[in-house]
């Protein structure tokens, strides 16, 4: 048995573990055991009749269920199976969302105003594989962008990421590049050193009213350090794909702010990424099916 965060494989023996970050709430032993019971029933085999099954444990991320599914369909010899457990979802709709709402209602043009980008500076906190594709997509809309990692390889400080990044800077400047941004997009991974690195110190040193977007790890803010910088208005906004728990609190009291904008972990959620994630797990449930040895494993946290 392989299991891929909740996408579970089995060839009818337990074989080992393979362990991707895909969800939140494992569903018991009694519980998984009574699918398998039930799988065996299934006829779907190869001419040596042996089956590998797929066994999605979890609420979370449904489409990537059903996308596995359409990449497995010409092979009978692979099930995919579902085992679920509801959960309640918070949505919320952002302040300005009403704001139009209301404006259509009353029948009032041109409101409300926006913000642009154009001059603003951005600050990327974490110029990995993700913050160097946002800054890509970023340098269209006239932005003058900061971005700090731990180390940067000669080819990085020299190379083409000088088209993308005015200036570059080590862990140790990521207050002092906080205080001259007008935007941080939080991209950094989660570690023992990087849990709550959005903290007091980082949030008072920030120009009042700057705007905090978290597309990472939820751990990385100190909460009630966001908390009281929110209500002091010195943090001007947040906007955050994760959350300190997940499933999110929808009695939070952060999620009541007028200028927080929470989307439930979809930031990478398109038909693309999930048809590339059905092709990983696809791919290696029919190598485990075959016999053949694993030369690399996949892994998404």
């Amino acid at each position: 048995m392989a299991v891929f965060g909740y996408w579970q494989l089995t060839g009818g023996f337990l074989n080992g573990w393979l362990d991707l970050e895909l969800g939140q709430v494992y569903p018991t032993h009694r519980e998984i055991s009574a699918k398998l019971e039930i799988s065996k029933g299934l006829s779907a085999m190869n001419d040596n009749g042996k089956t590998t099954r797929v066994l999605f444990c979890g609420p979370d991320f449904p489409s990537s269920h059903d996308y596995t599914k359409e990449y497995l369909a010409g092979y009978p010899y692979i099930q995919v199976l579902t085992l679920m457990r509801l959960q309640k979802r918070v949505f919320k709709l952002p302040e300005s969302q009403n704001e139009i709402r209301i404006s259509v209602e009353q029948m009032k043009l041109g409101e409300p105003i926006g913000v642009t980008l154009l001059g603003k500076t951005v600050f990327i906190l974490g110029f990995g594989n993700i913050g160097v594709e946002l800054a890509k997509r970023l340098r269209p809309f006239g932005v003058k962008i900061f971005a700090t990692k731990r180390s940067w390889s000669p080819s990085q400080l020299d190379g083409f990421t000088n088209d993308f990044v005015d200036e570059k800077g080590s862990h140790s400047e990521i207050y002092d590049f906080a205080g001259k941004a007008d935007i941080i997009v939080c991209c950094m991974s989660m570690s023992k050193d990087t849990a709550g690195i959005i903290n007091d110190k980082f949030l008072s040193s920030m120009r009042k009213g700057t705007l905090l977007i978290n597309v990472a790890r939820g751990g990385l803010m100190d909460y009630d350090a966001v908390y009281h910088h929110l209500e002091s208005g010195n943090l001007g906004g947040l906007g955050t794909d994760v959350a300190w728990k997940e499933p999110f609190d929808p009695n939070d009291k952060i999620l009541k702010m007028k200028n927080v904008l929470l989307t439930p972990h979809v930031a990478g959620v398109t038909e693309h990424s999930y048809r590339s994630m059905a092709k990983v797990v696809g791919d290696v449930a029919l190598l485990i099916h075959a016999g053949s040895p694993l030369s690399v494993v996949e892994i998404v946290n």
